[in-house]
């Protein structure tokens, strides 16, 4: 009786140390899966961090450009304005051009009295006198 006692004891010994080992090796293959995801989670962060660094350099980059966009469209109204204003200016000159032309062609057509001259040299010499 004593011997099958010290065996069911070595038995219950070897059975405890092989649930230690097994349970050991349970217990390091979970360490491994939680620090694999601690990592894969660290390099995540971290990833979106960097991401999150871009989004907000690119949104500064599209705010400049829609600054520059924006400065440019102004330009180019106060451009256009400009040239409006020109072209009303020469259509101005034009019409005021016609109408010293068409008076001038009057003038000329108008009889002169006796005793003067319509020659420009008179018209200067006689500016020239006074």
């Amino acid at each position: 009786m004593k011997v099958v006692a010290i065996v069911l004891a070595v038995a219950l010994v070897v059975f405890c140390f092989g649930l230690a080992i097994h349970f050991n090796q349970n217990v390091l293959q979970a360490r491994k899966v939680l620090e694999s995801e601690r990592y894969t989670r660290l390099t995540a962060e971290e990833s979106l961090e960097k991401t999150i660094s871009q989004i907000r350099n690119l949104e500064n980059e599209l705010e400049r450009a829609q600054a520059k966009v924006r400065s440019a469209e102004k330009l180019l109204e106060q451009t256009q304005s400009l040239n409006a204003q020109l072209q009303e200016r020469v259509a101005e000159g034009a019409t005021l051009q016609k109408s010293l032309q068409q008076r001038i062609q009057q003038l000329e057509q108008v009889p002169i009295p006796m005793g003067q001259s319509n020659s420009r040299s008179d018209v200067t010499t006689a500016a020239g006198a006074t």
